[in-house]
């Protein structure tokens, strides 16, 4: 009989073992993918601050020159495999401070149209812009005026459900 006593003791002290490091283990690997994600999204924004953006030239009206001849070109047949999904990304998009907003209406594989919209923090002043960018892979570069004339030219990446955003104005600003 006491042998038997010691046996279910004995049984309860390793099942409880065993569901201590079961969970430490899930805990464990929790961890490491947060961690892994963590570091995708510092590698996005970093690749997003180092794209190199072009300043706009000013209009040269081009001297005459003779008329080139057309020639055919054979249409490229498109080889890529989509790069994301547009589906995933319709819908409002919100900065993490709260002070802008995209709303995506029209996206495919080719373009991307969204109404911007930022305030300043007191939500005092604010400025609108509807944009609409080539797509190439899984990034648009846009460029666009907003409603207080400010210039503006932007970066999108698309990446696994994740929309990262960078804007930058060249000149002050008016407004915001």
């Amino acid at each position: 009989m006491r042998k038997k006593q010691r046996l279910k003791i004995l049984l309860k002290i390793l099942i409880s073992l065993f569901i201590i490091f079961g969970a430490a283990a899930i805990l464990l690997a929790g961890i490491r993918k947060t961690r892994i994600e963590a570091r995708q999204k510092q590698e996005a924004m970093e690749a997003l601050k180092n794209v190199p953006t072009a300043a706009p030239t000013a209009s040269v009206t081009p001297s005459p020159s003779p008329t080139p001849s057309p020639t055919a070109t054979p249409t490229p047949v498109p080889t890529v495999v989509a790069a994301f999904d547009p589906n995933d990304f319709w819908d409002y998009w919100y900065s993490t401070d709260g002070t802008a907003t995209i709303n995506v209406y029209d996206i495919s594989l080719d373009k991307i149209s969204f109404s911007f919209y930022q305030t300043d923090r007191n939500q005092s002043q604010s400025v609108t812009a509807d944009v609409t960018a080539e797509v190439a892979g899984n990034a648009a570069r846009f460029y666009f005026n907003d409603s207080e004339g400010n210039r503006a030219a932007g970066n999108i990446i698309f990446d696994k459900g994740q929309l990262y955003v960078r804007i930058a104005t060249g000149d002050p600003v008016s407004s915001v």
